[in-house]
């Protein structure tokens, strides 16, 4: 059974026609929808020759468990980037200000009017490889968003919620990207770690610290040195404020220690 997008004309969106998803094109009747079911909107931005548009819709797109999650808990949207360059650029300059990068598909989580509140690019079904997995980011920003919070303290707890599966699948940010993830006071004030690293490749070290850190903390991490995170002798840093009180800047072994990890982790 075909969906909305069979009476475009975009030769791209046409090859989404027969997708289990209910796509819809980008109009009003969409935004209404969503505003009318109290549903989250998933933007998927793509055009005909991109490899990886293709590759997320055959893993995800065309899979019914996939469909069945947006179709019950979204309202999902199909953009054509060549047909409609003024919403890719608009959508491309949130993901590139959300992630620090951007590129195509380009997938957005935004509310009914329009304030995205996350985005990404390709995401495989099911984690693997280091990469969060579509089926878990939409059962996540599904749960929040049933929660009936406000919407302002909604975005906040979808953000964490995101950071923590990230976490957990293992995806860390490279070179000039910053991960952070900002919460009100309400949420939780007790502790956030900020982990400060020169090179891509002391990401490793943060990434094996990360097994010991508490999922209920706040988590960023910052390239450096900065005027307010310098490093220490070159290496990755920690620092860590519990209830606004921040604790000098420690190495690998000082914040294992103070974690109350016993068994070191070896150096790289």
């Amino acid at each position: 059974m075909s969906n909305q997008l069979q009476y475009e004309s975009s030769p791209y969106l046409l090859q989404h026609k027969d997708n289990p998803v209910n796509w819809m094109p980008w109009g009003e009747e969409a935004f209404a929808r969503a505003r009318r079911e109290d549903k989250p909107v998933f933007l998927s931005i793509g055009y005909s020759t991109c490899h990886w548009c293709h590759v997320m819709a055959h893993e995800s797109f065309e899979d019914e468990e996939i469909a069945a999650i947006l179709n019950e808990s979204y309202v999902s949207i199909k953009v054509d980037k060549e047909e409609r360059p003024d919403i890719d650029s608009i959508y491309m300059a949130a993901c590139q200000a959300l992630t620090g990068s951007g590129g195509w598909p380009t997938s957005i989580f935004m509310t009914a009017e329009q304030k995205p509140f996350f985005a990404g690019t390709y995401f495989p079904k099911t984690g693997r490889f280091g990469m969060l997995g579509l089926r878990e980011l939409l059962l996540a920003v599904r749960d929040t968003w049933e929660t009936n919070l406000p919407k302002s303290e909604l975005e906040q707890t979808i953000e964490l919620q995101i950071a923590y599966l990230t976490r957990e699948a293992g995806q860390y940010p490279y070179a000039h990207a910053m991960f952070l993830v900002a919460l009100s006071d309400w949420l939780r004030p007790q502790q956030m770690i900020t982990a400060v690293y020169r090179k891509a490749e002391d990401i490793q070290e943060i990434k094996q610290c990360f097994k010991y850190i508490p999922s209920d903390c706040t988590v960023r991490i910052v390239q450096g040195p900065t005027e307010e995170y310098p490093l220490l002798k070159e290496r990755v840093s920690y620092y860590l404020c519990e209830n606004r009180s921040c604790l000098p800047p420690m190495n690998q072994a000082e914040f294992l220690k103070h974690l109350g990890v016993e068994r070191r982790i070896p150096e790289l």
